[in-house]
């Protein structure tokens, strides 16, 4: 994003409300569309292994930690004025992201 020159911010984070405090961990500020002005980012590592170091379903893994970020976060940022986005990044220990992030 740097190399790129985008505009971002990681210190002042829209946060969901001003009552709820949760907020991502990058803004997108300058990114949109006719519905949407900003991206919120929000970074998440999963371990897919076991105790015994064998991976569980990596996509099934990635797909649930993703539909709970969205759950939780993707409304309270549509009803800001002007609405923005949300966007899960998941990626596991072992470097495999969520496919929504690779689209």
């Amino acid at each position: 994003l740097v190399q790129q020159g985008l505009p971002k911010t990681r210190q002042n984070v829209s946060q969901h409300s001003p009552t709820d405090h949760h907020m991502g961990d990058l803004e997108l500020s300058q990114f949109g569309s006719g519905a949407w002005q900003g991206l919120i980012l929000d970074f998440s590592m999963s371990h897919v292994f076991n105790t015994d170091g064998i991976p569980q379903q990596v996509r099934q893994h990635l797909s649930a930690a993703a539909s709970r970020k969205t759950r939780n976060h993707r409304l309270a940022y549509a009803q800001h004025v002007p609405p923005k986005a949300f966007l899960p990044v998941i990626v596991t220990t072992d470097g495999v992201f969520h496919d929504d992030v690779l689209r």
